[in-house]
């Protein structure tokens, strides 16, 4: 966003963005690159079909956007969905931009279109069609094809009342480990297991002492209290953080006054990256590698299998990349990390299997992507026919 205001002055710049990621805007150097933030009030996940509750969905959404048309409509996102054409659709940019070529349902996006008299934008693509590239690679190809030669590592400083919130939880700086044990609770799967977090921070205290900060959100409470029992079992002294979208300057706050962090594939372990704390993210094959480590004293710990990049869409029902994901290396993985946090940002990777089981489920992925495919092409074609002969 910094790279683009600079090479585009005199743009007005609006941000559209989940309603759970917007308030960080506020509390962020974003705030200084963006003239608005448009919180998105829907999840394109959630649909598949034309409905009335859709509808209704996007009358709300179109409400938050606005009437004004776009001059540059950039799709950032790593995976583009329906919902990327319909907003194209409804902004009639100039200039539409995305990296990817992605299958998405053009029976629904038509049958939305048809509903609201949009008419759909050829999106220009600057990157291969669905090339596996790190954020922070994708958002230097969106910056330099809108103009912007020069993208700067991110840089947040430390929120002026930092250490009035640690006051008020009981914390001084760098005196705790933050741990992430949520995170994504539409694939709870790609969570590694709450025993190990715990045997992982009580081998780690044992080395480097300190408290053990647990974080969240309000709806991972129940699990956050489930591993502050653990911890308390395993004799180390748990505090327990869930936050509410309004505490976002309290989050970065705790997270940026660690010695380390621990934690899933999660948003918090990225802001504990920006702030320079050094520490270890436990990873799954889901996205895997667009959201690898990228901040000095970062490691990624991750069992390679070849179903990789299955969007959290598991061939086996449950994540048997992260399951396979032991203590020990991860231990090994945050010791070092907290022992060199300016050393450039690595990934170890762990191998439990042998080539036999490598091979079954190779071909347990084939087949079980080729069944989605043709599963996701014969509700294209019922959608297709259904708007046919509601239109006739």
């Amino acid at each position: 966003m910094s790279a683009l205001r600079a090479a585009r002055p005199t743009a007005r710049i609006t941000l559209a963005t989940r309603a759970t990621v917007a308030p960080f805007v506020s509390v962020s150097p974003l705030r200084d690159a963006v003239d608005g933030v448009v919180p998105l009030p829907i999840d394109p996940y959630r649909w598949a079909a034309p409905s009335d509750v859709l509808f209704g969905a996007l009358e709300r959404t179109f409400a938050a956007v606005g009437r004004r048309p776009a001059d540059t409509f950039v799709s950032a996102e790593l995976r583009p969905t329906w919902l990327t054409f319909v907003l194209g659709a409804r902004l009639k940019p100039r200039l539409a931009v995305t990296l990817r070529s992605v299958d998405y349902s053009r029976a629904l996006v038509g049958a939305v279109c048809d509903r609201f008299g949009l008419a759909v934008p050829a999106f220009r693509r600057y990157a291969d069609a669905r090339s596996r590239t790190h954020e922070l690679l994708r958002y230097e190809r969106l910056a330099k094809a809108l103009g912007a030669d020069e993208v700067e590592p991110p840089h947040w400083p430390l929120p002026a009342r930092s250490r009035q919130t640690l006051k008020t939880h009981g914390l001084t700086p760098h005196s705790y480990i933050v741990c992430f044990p949520g995170g994504s609770a539409a694939t709870p799967a790609r969570r590694w297991a709450p025993e190990r977090f715990v045997a992982t921070l009580a081998a780690v205290r044992e080395r480097f002492g300190g408290r053990v900060l647990l974080v969240g959100d309000t709806g991972e409470r129940e699990l956050l209290d489930d591993v502050a029992r653990r911890c308390a079992v395993a004799g180390l002294e748990p505090h327990v953080f869930a936050g509410r979208l309004a505490d976002a300057g309290a989050l970065r706050a705790l997270v940026a006054n660690a010695w380390g962090y621990l934690g899933n594939d999660t948003g918090p372990a990225h802001l504990a990256a920006v702030h320079g704390v050094p520490g270890v993210t436990v990873y799954g094959g889901g996205t895997w590698p667009s959201y690898a480590p990228w901040a000095p004293g970062s490691v990624g710990v991750v069992h390679p299998l070849p179903c990789f990049g299955c969007f959290w869409d598991c061939t086996f029902g449950r994540a048997v990349c992260v399951e396979q994901i032991a203590v020990e290396p991860v231990v090994a993985a945050l010791s070092a990390a907290v022992a060199a946090p300016v050393a450039a940002p690595a990934v170890s990777e762990v191998s439990t299997f042998g080539p036999e089981v490598i091979g079954l489920i190779r071909d347990a992925s084939a087949t079980y992507r080729a069944a989605q495919a043709d599963r996701a092409a014969r509700l294209e074609a019922l959608l297709s026919q259904k708007r046919k002969l509601t239109s006739g």
